[in-house]
């Protein structure tokens, strides 16, 4: 099940991901993810999607699916955060768009605080149904000036000044 390419022949950024992690090389020993169950715990999960459609309901929290934008410059907006999380654990190999790492692995959801969705799940999603879920995945990203605000040093190496640097906007 290789990573589809671009109608130009050039790699994706997921697809140079699965090479780097040697994912084909997993899937050719066997290694799909069949048997496992992985709980997305973010902004939700589009089940609609093709790939994503095998989104266990059933073990995900009672709120499971993105919600729009109500503020700002992008209300309306779909966030698609947890969604795309979904998709490189364990996208189907469909022949939809991609793949994900673990395309046998199953899916659930439980949407975060953080997200625009009312009513969020509790602390207790992380551990949402830990009988079936078996990996509770949580990609929430990270506040670089709150991390260095408590360090004499910036945790990370700037590269050229005309290029970004977390600690310079800190």
């Amino acid at each position: 099940m290789p990573p589809r390419r671009h109608h130009d022949g050039d790699a994706t950024a997921l697809e140079r991901y699965l090479e780097a992690i040697r994912a084909p090389e997993a899937w050719a020993a066997g290694y799909t993810g069949a048997g496992v169950q992985i709980l997305i715990n973010d902004d939700g999960v589009d089940n609609t999607h093709p790939d994503l459609a095998k989104l266990d309901v059933a073990n995900s929290c009672g709120v499971y699916a993105p919600c729009a934008k109500t503020r700002g410059p992008d209300a309306g907006v779909i966030d698609s955060h947890g969604t795309n999380c979904a998709a490189i654990a364990a996208a189907d190999s469909n022949s939809a768009c991609g793949v994900g790492a673990a395309p046998g692995a199953g899916i659930a959801s439980c949407v975060q605080s953080f997200s625009n969705c009312d009513p969020a799940a509790s602390e207790d999603s992380l551990t949402h149904n830990y009988n079936v879920n078996d990996i509770s995945s949580n990609s929430w990203g990270i506040d670089h000036c709150w991390r260095t605000a408590y360090s004499a040093d910036c945790p990370f190496a700037c590269p050229a000044a005309n290029e970004y640097c977390p600690c310079a906007t800190c």
